[in-house]
Protein backbone atom coordinates (compact mmCIF):
# COMPACT_ATOMS: atom_id res chain seq x y z
CA UNK A 1 0.00 0.00 0.00
CA UNK A 2 1.11 3.55 -0.62
CA UNK A 3 0.08 6.67 1.19
CA UNK A 4 0.50 10.28 0.64
CA UNK A 5 1.22 13.45 1.94
CA UNK A 6 1.99 16.55 0.48
CA UNK A 7 4.08 19.11 1.36
CA UNK A 8 5.67 22.07 -0.62
CA UNK A 9 9.44 22.71 -0.39
CA UNK A 10 11.51 25.23 -1.97
CA UNK A 11 8.33 26.15 -4.75
CA UNK A 12 8.83 22.35 -5.98
CA UNK A 13 6.35 20.22 -5.16
CA UNK A 14 7.42 16.87 -3.24
CA UNK A 15 5.25 14.37 -2.24
CA UNK A 16 6.00 12.79 1.08
CA UNK A 17 5.13 9.02 1.20
CA UNK A 18 5.04 5.82 2.72
CA UNK A 19 5.46 2.32 1.11
CA UNK A 20 3.97 -0.69 2.84
CA UNK A 21 4.35 -4.22 1.60
CA UNK A 22 1.93 -5.66 3.75
CA UNK A 23 -0.75 -4.30 6.35
CA UNK A 24 -0.80 -7.12 8.84
CA UNK A 25 -4.52 -6.21 10.68
CA UNK A 26 -7.25 -4.36 10.38
CA UNK A 27 -6.30 -1.86 13.12
CA UNK A 28 -3.17 -1.28 10.77
CA UNK A 29 -4.78 -0.35 7.68
CA UNK A 30 -7.53 2.15 9.52
CA UNK A 31 -4.52 4.16 10.81
CA UNK A 32 -3.18 3.90 7.01
CA UNK A 33 -5.94 5.18 5.68
CA UNK A 34 -6.12 8.13 8.38
CA UNK A 35 -2.67 9.41 7.82
CA UNK A 36 -3.25 9.59 4.83
CA UNK A 37 -4.49 12.45 2.82
CA UNK A 38 -6.11 10.80 -0.50
CA UNK A 39 -6.76 7.14 -1.78
CA UNK A 40 -5.88 6.86 -5.08
CA UNK A 41 -8.41 4.32 -7.15
CA UNK A 42 -6.44 3.56 -10.63
CA UNK A 43 -9.06 0.88 -11.32
CA UNK A 44 -10.59 1.18 -14.90
CA UNK A 45 -13.09 -1.85 -14.82
CA UNK A 46 -13.67 -2.59 -11.11
CA UNK A 47 -17.14 -3.01 -10.08
CA UNK A 48 -16.04 -1.99 -6.94
CA UNK A 49 -12.98 -1.86 -5.29
CA UNK A 50 -13.86 -2.18 -1.77
CA UNK A 51 -10.83 -0.26 -1.19
CA UNK A 52 -12.97 3.16 -1.74
CA UNK A 53 -15.65 2.03 1.18
CA UNK A 54 -12.76 1.51 3.41
CA UNK A 55 -11.16 5.03 2.29
CA UNK A 56 -14.37 6.41 2.89
CA UNK A 57 -15.16 5.15 6.02
CA UNK A 58 -12.05 5.83 7.67
CA UNK A 59 -12.65 9.50 6.37
CA UNK A 60 -10.28 9.52 3.26
CA UNK A 61 -10.88 11.54 0.02
CA UNK A 62 -11.18 9.42 -3.01
CA UNK A 63 -9.68 10.23 -6.44
CA UNK A 64 -10.43 7.74 -8.96
CA UNK A 65 -11.56 6.93 -12.41
CA UNK A 66 -15.69 7.27 -13.07
CA UNK A 67 -15.93 3.56 -12.62
CA UNK A 68 -17.71 1.00 -10.49
CA UNK A 69 -18.69 2.13 -6.35
CA UNK A 70 -16.97 5.43 -7.01
CA UNK A 71 -19.11 6.39 -10.02
CA UNK A 72 -22.07 6.17 -7.50
CA UNK A 73 -20.22 7.88 -4.19
CA UNK A 74 -17.83 10.34 -5.15
CA UNK A 75 -18.69 13.89 -5.77
CA UNK A 76 -16.25 16.29 -6.78
CA UNK A 77 -14.99 18.61 -4.37
CA UNK A 78 -17.15 17.04 -1.61
CA UNK A 79 -15.52 13.52 -0.79
CA UNK A 80 -12.92 13.68 -3.54
CA UNK A 81 -12.43 13.24 -7.34
CA UNK A 82 -14.03 11.65 -10.61
CA UNK A 83 -12.10 11.70 -13.30
CA UNK A 84 -14.49 10.90 -16.29
CA UNK A 85 -11.74 10.28 -18.65
CA UNK A 86 -9.75 7.33 -18.31
CA UNK A 87 -6.19 9.14 -18.81
CA UNK A 88 -2.71 8.71 -17.47
CA UNK A 89 -2.04 12.53 -17.98
CA UNK A 90 -5.29 13.66 -16.65
CA UNK A 91 -4.37 11.63 -13.19
CA UNK A 92 -1.46 12.69 -12.98
CA UNK A 93 -2.54 16.32 -13.85
CA UNK A 94 -5.21 16.02 -10.87
CA UNK A 95 -2.62 14.51 -8.04
CA UNK A 96 -0.34 17.74 -8.93
CA UNK A 97 -3.76 19.40 -8.23
CA UNK A 98 -4.41 18.19 -5.03
CA UNK A 99 -1.10 18.69 -3.90
CA UNK A 100 -2.26 22.23 -3.61
CA UNK A 101 -5.63 22.00 -1.74
CA UNK A 102 -5.52 23.94 1.74
CA UNK A 103 -5.64 21.74 5.21
CA UNK A 104 -9.00 23.78 5.83
CA UNK A 105 -10.75 22.51 2.94
CA UNK A 106 -8.78 19.16 2.86
CA UNK A 107 -10.52 18.40 6.64
CA UNK A 108 -14.11 19.35 4.79
CA UNK A 109 -13.55 16.57 2.29
CA UNK A 110 -12.53 13.93 4.89
CA UNK A 111 -15.72 14.83 7.53
CA UNK A 112 -17.69 14.71 3.62
CA UNK A 113 -15.90 11.36 3.10
CA UNK A 114 -16.81 10.13 6.44
CA UNK A 115 -20.57 11.11 6.04
CA UNK A 116 -20.78 9.44 2.75
CA UNK A 117 -19.93 6.14 4.56
CA UNK A 118 -22.05 6.63 7.18
CA UNK A 119 -25.18 7.37 4.36
CA UNK A 120 -24.54 5.11 2.44
CA UNK A 121 -23.03 1.80 3.88
CA UNK A 122 -24.80 1.52 7.32
CA UNK A 123 -26.33 -2.42 6.90
CA UNK A 124 -29.25 -1.56 8.85
CA UNK A 125 -30.38 1.33 6.54
CA UNK A 126 -29.56 -0.45 3.76
CA UNK A 127 -31.85 -3.97 5.23
CA UNK A 128 -34.23 -1.56 6.40
CA UNK A 129 -34.79 -0.21 2.44
CA UNK A 130 -34.94 -3.39 1.49
CA UNK A 131 -37.39 -4.23 3.91
CA UNK A 132 -39.63 -1.13 2.85
CA UNK A 133 -39.37 -2.34 -0.61
CA UNK A 134 -40.39 -6.26 0.27
CA UNK A 135 -43.70 -5.20 2.02
CA UNK A 136 -44.20 -2.63 -0.47
CA UNK A 137 -44.45 -5.54 -2.94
Amino acid sequence: MFSCRNCQNNNKKKFEYKFKSTIKNERELISFYQNSDFFLNQSIQDAGPIMVNEALACGLPVLSFKVGISNDVIRNNFNGFLLSDISKKKLGNKIIEITSIKKKILRKMKNNARKTALKNFDIKEKAKKIFKLIKWR
